[in-house]
């Protein structure tokens, strides 16, 4: 079980080793991973992720502090010392994802996966899932390499903190007046922007970076043993020092540091927004710990226990190793893994962890022999993963690996949804260019399409049935925006309370739009998540991480004033009634993963039951029935029954794939659509 303990020559200053830290990295690295296998039970681990932030401001902070004292301090060697510490267990990682997805992945899977290597590489992950982030992203626990977001911040203050320290340390600027402004300035940030920009907050280096600074200002305390303050004869220090604070001191403070950790894996979850003020329970707990020195009875005591420090030891690739494995059985699975195959998992990441450090990360880490030439093959090998994960992105996740393909009419998962647009009429109509779409922009609309991302995918369907009438189509919409107009009320995103409006307003104040067609993914908002997994709520890039869920009273309402609205504008008003969602990826239909085993083959039948549909669509359809009773005048298309017969709910129809994703067509299906009810549209 005993590893050596770490040991390093350089010129860089290097503060002593201190076995309570690496067993505050155990803490940490072992919530994150029992959140990520155990998340209902968990549900606070990933504040270990923000006490891992403080650790490493600290001991960042602490080898940077010295070596400028002493005149030492190298950007080379610093920087150097920096890729022997990340990129060994990072590459050898990567790599094996990307082995193991191309047995495992599907083609668009394996894209992403390429994608988020080369994000890896180039340290910039949290960037990358910042624009990923949205109503067309894939579930977070289908992305081996999700978990690199946090070192991508990390490495992200590698570079900015050790030159501001420089420049600071050259002009006699003083440090703490520095770290505490940015930290303030980082932090208010952070919490003032939680609530409506809550993806932008977590990912942003600019709002997590006074996570760090917490850690970098004590390394200051810590070099220059500063005194807190003076009560009396006594003086408090921030840390140990040359005048030590009494035990008693030092063991209370370890004690509540420990206190506002189990509180923050107690109370925090994935719920709530954060980091926001809540993360000041973990990064707080991480710096009284720190503090404390580790001649404190809970620092000594249990966080100094050799198997705990044997775990912060293995921290690193253990942190690195777990969530691809979790990810690729759920992937694997096609749904969430079982206990065992979870536990198995974990078991098989502390092993992988161990044989890392021992056979990958001490050698390479660790002495002055060949230190030019590790260097330097590490660099060409991070380089040549990021090259090969960018090039597998751009051919698509390379088709060739998959076992078998059927390519059924147009059936191709992976052909491109076509578009027509003009961005002359959105600037006219006050929206931005991905909400605005129009057929003929030299002509006034007389079809109004409004809608989610439902009504984006039936636009050319649209056009087909009615241009052959001389009329031109305007398309307002926006993804995940699926309920209707006057519902400011509600904690939802503001910028689908200002499409709504906007739109709604918009089209009631035309006189030439005549027809008004509503399309909206009902079932997904009403429920609060999709039928595929109800348990992971999507995510939405501009507003809050969880989907709203409605009442049935508040949606039959806001439909009710919506269509009030265009009915007292004497316009016609069309409601699409809408398709089915699958249970499954419909990418299953026509491709098999790239591996033989038992159970992977085209999914047959390529539909889900039609009393899971049922089911599922229970409360919109009795809402709808209500309608219906109440506005005669209003036409309802129910599109579900194209898709649906007495027994199933169909995605393949005659040998043609319809479906892009588990609840959008993909342009196959927006023909079908098209053909199958332009009579009912024109009736």
């Amino acid at each position: 079980m005993s590893l050596p303990v770490p040991t390093e020559q350089t010129h860089l200053s290097h503060p002593k080793y201190r076995a309570d830290i690496d067993g505050l990295r155990a803490i940490a690295v072992l919530s994150v991973v029992s959140f990520h296998a155990f998340p209902d039970w968990i549900k606070g681990g990933f504040v270990g992720v923000d006490i891992f932030f403080v650790i490493s401001g600290f001991l960042i902070s602490s080898i940077i502090l010295g070596s400028l004292s002493k005149g030492t301090f190298s950007f080379a060697e610093f920087y150097a010392r920096r890729i022997k510490r990340i990129f060994p267990a990072l590459i050898v990682v990567m790599a094996a994802c990307y082995v193991f997805g191309w047995f495992d992945l599907l083609p668009k899977e394996y894209a992403q996966l390429g994608q988020h290597i080369a994000g890896g590489a180039g340290f910039i992950s949290n960037f990358l899932l910042w624009q990923e982030v949205g109503y067309f992203d894939n579930l977070a626990e289908t992305k081996p390499l999700l978990h690199l977001w946090s070192l991508g911040i990390e490495e992200q203050y590698y570079i900015v903190w050790p030159l501001l320290l420089f420049l600071a340390y050259r002009w006699r600027f003083n440090f703490l007046i520095l770290a505490t402004l940015i930290l303030a300035v980082s932090f208010i940030a952070n919490v003032s922007l939680i609530h409506d920009h809550p993806v932008l907050v977590f990912y942003s280096p600019f709002t997590r970076f006074w996570e760090l600074l917490i850690g970098s200002i004590l390394a200051y305390l810590v070099s220059q043993k500063q005194c807190l303050w003076t009560v009396g004869a006594h003086k408090l220090y921030a840390v140990i020092g040359t005048t030590p604070n009494p035990n008693w001191v030092r063991n209370t403070q370890s004690l509540l540091g420990a206190i506002l950790i189990g509180l923050a894996v107690l109370l925090v979850n994935k719920k709530m927004v954060f980091p926001g003020w809540w993360a000041l329970l973990p990064t707080v707990g991480a710096y009284l710990i720190i503090a404390a020195g580790q001649h404190a009875w809970l620092n000594r005591t249990l966080l100094s226990h050799r198997l705990l420090v044997w775990f912060g030891l293995i921290s690193y690739p253990l942190y690195l190793w777990h969530w691809p494995l979790l990810s690729f059985a759920r992937i694997t699975e096609a749904a969430t893994p079982s206990i065992s195959i979870r536990l198995g998992a974990i078991a098989l990441a502390i092993l992988l962890a161990w044989l890392t450090y021992r056979l990958v990360e001490h050698p390479m880490r660790f002495g002055k022999q060949w230190e030019m030439a590790k260097i330097l093959t590490l660099s060409l090998l991070m380089v040549a993963l990021a090259a090969i994960g960018y090039g597998t992105f751009a051919q698509d996740g390379l088709n060739q690996r998959l076992l078998s393909q059927r390519w059924l009419g147009t059936a191709s998962k992976y052909e491109q949804h076509s578009s027509w647009r003009d961005w002359s009429r959105c600037a006219t109509h006050g929206l931005p260019r991905e909400q605005c779409f129009t057929y003929n922009p030299k002509k006034l609309p007389s079809v109004a399409l409004l809608g989610d991302s439902h009504a984006d995918r039936i636009r050319n369907a649209i056009k087909d049935i009615y241009t052959p009438l001389g009329k031109n189509i305007i398309a307002k919409t926006r993804g995940g925006c699926s309920r209707f107009a006057d519902l400011s009320t509600d904690n939802y995103y503001n910028l689908c309370n200002n499409f709504w409006n906007f739109a709604l307003a918009d089209v009631v104040a035309s006189t030439s739009i005549e027809t008004v067609i509503l399309a909206t993914y009902a079932t997904n908002i009403i429920h609060g998540g999709k039928l595929i997994s109800q348990a992971a709520p999507r995510n939405n890039r501009d507003g809050n991480k969880a989907t709203l869920k409605l009442s049935a009273a508040k949606y039959k309402s806001a439909m009710y004033f919506t269509l009030g609205s265009l009915l007292l504008a004497n316009k016609q008003v069309i409601v699409i009634v809408d398709i089915p969602e699958l249970l499954f990826e419909p990418q299953e239909c026509v491709a098999i993963r790239p591996y033989y085993l038992p159970g992977h083959q085209f999914r047959e039948p390529c539909s889900i039951p039609r009393k899971v549909f049922d089911e599922r669509t229970k409360i919109y359809h009795q809402i709808i029935a209500q309608v219906r009773a109440d506005f005669p005048t209003v036409k309802f298309i129910d599109a579900y029954e194209y898709f649906c017969d007495e027994k199933s709910c169909h995605a393949l129809i005659d040998g043609t794939l319809l479906y892009d994703d588990d609840n959008h067509l993909n342009k196959a299906g927006e023909l079908y659509f098209a053909k199958k009810s332009a009579k009912q549209f024109l009736e």
